[in-house]
């Protein structure tokens, strides 16, 4: 009845539904599409988690980092002495940077912009740059309160 989709016992109709090995071509090849779809989006769903789970981490590096100067800062301007002179802005090391090693022979060349937004920078050997969060990572790698 109804295709076989459908089955009828007295009173009583029961939904058979299609079996899989009724599907079409066009129907197997929608499915095949629509189960490599959700696959794509599974994958999606866990980059997208791991780039959450280093904001997090990068967040409470930087929290921390910034929580442990606040109550450095507090504890010197309650032991203001007048051997040791504030901090100025020019002196202070500001988010985000970056820090650029190179082995002690090496020479660098530095040329900045007239408004100090562009850099161009001339390495003799080979060096190696860190971001702001790669030293925090390295940081906490190595101190106990970061």
């Amino acid at each position: 009845m109804a295709l076989g989709l459908v089955r009828k016992a007295k009173q009583q109709i029961e939904w058979t539904g299609v079996s899989r090995t009724e599907l079409s071509d066009s129907d197997q090849r929608e499915l095949d599409e629509l189960k490599t779809g959700i696959q794509e989006i599974r994958d999606s769903i866990k980059g997208k988690r791991k780039v959450l789970e280093g904001e997090e981490l990068q967040y409470a590096r930087t929290k921390t980092l910034l929580d442990r100067n606040g109550a450095l800062m507090k504890r010197q301007s309650k032991k203001r002495r007048q051997s040791a002179p504030e901090i100025s802005q020019d002196q202070r090391i500001h988010f985000p940077f970056l820090v650029v090693q190179t082995p002690r022979k090496a020479s660098i060349k530095c040329q900045a912009s007239s408004n100090r937004t562009a850099y161009q920078m001339d390495f003799s050997n080979e060096f190696q740059i860190f971001n702001d969060y790669d030293v925090l990572c390295l940081m906490a790698e190595t101190s106990t309160k970061c």
